[in-house]
This record gives structure tokens, C-alpha cells and sequence, in this order.
């Protein structure tokens, strides 16, 4: 199951503006000739205004980010796969778990913002769930809807009409069991 909610970024969204570290960058300050020792230090004169800035040098990949990319696809493999169907949608990404990773670490926290929803439904009595689902656009409605759904909390399309959606959302009960879930996707879903 893909999907993601109005407003998230998706993985492929953000691989655009991934760089590899080796490769090499033209000079933030211009054309001038930077020495060794002036780039190992981190440092470099601009020429003009005899500020020092500092440049950060290229020397190759980030083992730390390695390390922790491949620990979070390790964790990803070894998740509950309904936990990893429920992010994968969040994250509008296939539940093949590189593809997940990819998603986790490039996504916003906007991806998320479905299960704080759920969250903030399951304390509100039916009034407040009526009047909650009223003042929704129809895009969030539609996310909270798709998330319960990926929760196994409600099954079938949501009605088309806002009063019948407001009516269906307002019946729903959220079972601590999909709480606990949330919880679990909101931990794998951390980039560390």
C-alpha cells in the first residue's frame, strides 16, 4: 500500500538534492586558489574583506551517516510488517524496507502529522469527533481516514459527503492495541 497525505514530501522528492561528498564542488567564495593547509584547517581567506570563512572539506562519504542508514534498514527488516505498511504509507513508499529507509531519512515531520490525528482522536467523545471531522478539509480527512484504515480501524472507502464522513468518523473507536501501534511506527520512523 503507497500513499502519502496532502502536503508530505516523498523519498524520491528529496534524492534530488542528495550529493556525493567525493565529488568535487566548485569554491563558495570563487575562483581563487585555496592551499592544502587552508582547506584542512577549514578555514580560507576570502581576499576581500580579510574575514576568515570556513569551508567544510569534501573527502569523501559520512561513515557515521552510513552507519546509521544501514542500522535503520537492519531495524526496518526486522519490524512488525503491519508497523512498516502503516509507515510506508505515511511515507508514500513501497514496504520494501530500503525504499522505507530512504523515505524515513529524507521525510519531513509533515509525514507524520496523520498519527498525532489519530492520536487526538482517540480522546475526543463522538460530539468532538463530528465537529473535528466538520472543520477538516478534505485532504486531512481523507489522510486521518487512510491512516485508521492502515490501523485496521475502519474498513471501505470514506463516504463522500462531509456530514456522512463526520457521521462515520464519529462512531469510530481507536482500540489501545492501534494506539500502541502508533507508537511503535512513530519509533521506527526516527532517523537515529
Amino acid at each position: 500500500m503507497t500513499w502519502a497525505h496532502e502536503g508530505a514530501t516523498t523519498a524520491d522528492d528529496d534524492l534530488d538534492q542528495l550529493t556525493f561528498e567525493d565529488e568535487e564542488q566548485p569554491s563558495e567564495v570563487g575562483d581563487e586558489d585555496t592551499s592544502n593547509s587552508e582547506i584542512e584547517s577549514g578555514r580560507e581567506d576570502s581576499g576581500e574583506s580579510g574575514e576568515k570563512k570556513t569551508r567544510r572539506a569534501r573527502r569523501g562519504v559520512d561513515r557515521g551517516l552510513v552507519r546509521r542508514v544501514a542500522a535503520k534498514v537492519v531495524e526496518v527488516t526486522e519490524a512488525d510488517g503491519s508497523d512498516v505498511s502503516v509507515l510506508a504509507g505515511l511515507l508514500g513508499t513501497s514496504e520494501d524496507p530500503v525504499e522505507v529507509t530512504v523515505g524515513i531519512m529524507t521525510a519531513g515531520r509533515a509525514n507524520l502529522a496523520p498519527l498525532a490525528e489519530v492520536e487526538n482522536f482517540a480522546v475526543m467523545d463522538a460530539t468532538e469527533r463530528a465537529i473535528g471531522v466538520m472543520t477538516m478539509d478534505r485532504p486531512k480527512r481523507n489522510d486521518l481516514w487512510k491512516t485508521l484504515q492502515a490501523l485496521g480501524v475502519v474498513d471501505g472507502n470514506i463516504p463522500r459527503a462531509d456530514a456522512n464522513a463526520a457521521l462515520e468518523l464519529s462512531k469510530v473507536e481507536i482500540p489501545d492495541i492501534a494506539l500502541s501501534q502508533i507508537e511503535r511506527v512513530r519509533d521506527l520512523a526516527k532517523k537515529s
